[in-house]
């Protein structure tokens, strides 16, 4: 069984008691300098103006001082930190309260409940009804010996005979003159037990018993708060968990593509909470295709911010199978009706641009319409004819996802020129309320984009931010704000296949026989050049299947006739790295393959150009030539900033 010493070091090891039994020192040690203080004033009022008490009042506050002072400052000194620190400071109270009772006896009636009520703060039942008995038997003795040794003057308990005078001096008081009869103190101790002792000790046990009932409830109020400050905490903590995953599933780095000059593209999402339901995506393709999204699911939140990162991942994979986006946010739709129990929807506007061509093909479930600058003169989708100025792309738009099974979204295209923008947003930007609850509005918007003075898709939407902040002042953020810009600056170039890197490119090349035997060699080398060049982890593995797969096909079949060997290149230049392949097999262009139907089944699929596909998908981008006699596969990936 554990000993009482034990037990309290037990219970300091709960930093709730602990933080508990040091506010309760910190309040006693106050409650002693009060009193402290009321003593000294009391004796600075006795040397101006001597009180009836006598001389002794000196010598009694000068106890006092010291009963009271010694352990409050004592306790000051170790930070109320200390196990023995409530009981130093109780008993100096108790100590103060039972002398004055005995000294004055009829003018502090229950001063003694004084250290009971302090000792309930500590939230302790034990130690309350332990005070209370205790200082119940100091309350006794003090009175017995206040009426035989204390201030016994209380006219209401002076016993005389009948016709006994009482003399007052001309320059005494009517308590001298009474203390100054002989009475029997007998008799006075059972008229103050009668009279003022009993009432007082039914009231003293009703304020111990409050007492009590205090520590008790104080006790479980205190542990109750603590259980929702950790549940507090570890909602906190898992909020912004969900807050650095969500952050970290969004495009954060830009540009985006440093490669590709044909288009710029920036995006942003502000949450109002700490994770939001809102989202933008963007992504290559291929190196001629460009898909960008901007979503907002209902309600807002983690269940918003979940339903929304599934949608997120599925539109994402139908359009890299080869979806339309019609076809993509219709097969979407189906997947989230099937099991959306929460009553969850989701607005979305999806488009894939051509790099090539310019030809933007979008589609739009529920989602607010876009707004495009576009060369005066283009045709918009509705007979409207562009006049190069900021435009509503108002176009028809398909039911919200998850809102209604069976719905065939349609979706419309748009021919895009060098120089066209095209600007998408959620409508936490246009229905942003200000203190006067009005929105920010649609037309506020609009004018903004065609007053503001760059063409630059970072500086634009930073620009729309800080409009919509001003607008809003002091009003809290009512919803999630995410806005994406795609600027669509030229038809494509030529890429310069002889000079694939910069000049500050590092690199290391090392060549191989090409034989299966060699694979290993082959993988260890690239691991150790994605190693020196800080690729992330998330790529290395997707990294080392593709130079896998090329140098396999390369060992099985690009000498046919005889044994050759295969140079492979790593590089790097500013983050973006390029794994080269070069041997003298016979000719052949492995990206020409048309793709393989992934669609069919492994029965219906022709065999081959999986491979090659799986790579083409890892990779940024891949191109092949063939010179000098020499087959030259170029695969690229952008692996950091």
């Amino acid at each position: 069984m554990d000993t009482f010493h034990s037990k309290i070091k037990k219970a300091y090891t709960d930093d709730v008691i602990f933080n508990n039994e040091i506010e309760a020192n910190y309040i006693s040690c106050c409650v002693a300098v009060i009193l402290s203080t009321v003593l000294i004033i009391v004796g600075i009022i006795h040397f101006i103006d001597p009180l009836p008490y006598g001389p002794e009042l000196f010598g009694l506050i000068g106890v006092e001082l010291v009963v009271l002072m010694v352990p409050a400052y004592a306790c000051f000194a170790c930070k109320c930190s200390k196990i023995w620190n409530k009981y130093l400071l109780i008993i100096g109270v108790t100590a103060f309260c039972a002398i004055l009772t005995a000294l004055l006896t009829f003018r502090v009636p229950l001063l003694l409940v004084i250290p009971v009520l302090l000792s309930a703060r500590y939230f302790k039942k034990n130690l309350t009804w332990s005070m209370a008995i205790v200082i119940g038997i100091l309350f006794i003795a003090a009175t017995v010996l206040g009426v035989f040794f204390g201030m016994k003057t209380d006219l209401n308990y002076v016993v005389l005979t009948p016709g006994e005078m009482i003399q007052v001096a001309s320059d005494g008081t009517l308590e001298e003159a009474v203390a100054g009869l002989t009475q029997d103190s007998w008799a006075t101790l059972w008229k103050t037990l009668a009279r003022g002792f009993i009432p007082q000790a039914i009231f003293y046990v009703l304020a111990s018993l409050v007492a009590s009932d205090i520590s008790q409830k104080g006790l479980k109020i205190v542990l109750e708060q603590e259980e929702i400050t950790k549940k507090t905490s570890r909602i906190s903590s898992e909020l912004a968990l969900a807050e650095n995953i969500q952050r970290n599933m969004l495009p954060s780095i830009f540009p985006p593509f440093p490669d590709h000059k044909e288009f710029d593209i920036y995006a942003k999402m502000i949450p109002a909470k700490e994770v939001g339901g809102d989202c933008y995506d963007f992504y290559l393709l291929d190196q001629k295709r460009l898909g960008f999204l901007v979503a907002d699911a209902s309600g807002k939140g983690v269940p918003a911010a979940l339903f929304m990162m599934v949608a997120k991942s599925l539109i994402q994979q139908q359009a890299s199978l080869g979806s339309s986006p019609a076809e993509a946010l219709t097969s979407i739709n189906a997947q989230l009706c099937e099991h959306n129990d929460t009553g969850l929807f989701i607005t979305a506007w999806l488009g894939i641009l051509n790099l090539e061509t310019g030809v933007l093909t979008y589609s739009c479930a529920g989602h607010n319409p876009p707004i495009i600058k576009s060369a005066a003169g283009t045709a918009f989708p509705k007979g409207e004819v562009s006049d190069g100025s900021f435009k509503y792309l108002k176009d028809r738009s398909g039911l919200v996802l998850g809102g209604m099974p069976g719905i065939k979204y349609k979706e419309s295209e748009l021919q895009l020129h060098p120089g066209d923008r095209i600007f998408l947003y959620t409508d936490g930007v246009t229905e942003a309320l200000n203190t006067d609850r009005k929105l920010y509005g649609e037309e506020r918007l609009l004018d903004l984009l065609n007053n503001c003075q760059s063409n630059n898709p970072r500086e634009v939407i930073e620009t729309v931010k800080a409009d919509v902040d001003r607008f809003a002042g002091e009003a809290e953020q009512f919803d999630d704000i995410t806005m994406l810009e795609v600027s669509y600056n030229s038809y494509p170039e030529e890429q310069d296949i002889d000079n694939p890197l910069g000049p500050d490119a590092e690199w290391e090349a090392r060549k191989f026989s090409a034989e299966d035997c060699e694979l290993e060699a082959v993988l260890a080398f690239a691991e150790d050049q994605l190693e020196k060049y800080d690729c992330p982890m998330r790529y290395r593995m997707q990294l080392t299947v593709a130079v896998e797969e090329i140098f396999v096909n390369i060992a099985h079949y690009a000498y046919v006739n005889g044994k050759g060997d295969v140079e492979v290149l790593i590089g790097n230049e500013k983050g973006r790295l390029l794994i080269e392949f070069v041997d003298t097999g016979e000719p052949f262009n492995p990206i020409a393959k048309e793709e393989p139907d992934i669609t069919l089944s492994a029965d219906e699929r022709r065999i081959g150009g999986l491979g090659i596909f799986m790579v083409r998908k890892i990779m940024d981008e891949v191109n092949y030539e063939y010179k000098d006699g020499k087959n030259i596969l170029r695969l690229f990936k952008q692996i950091g900033a």
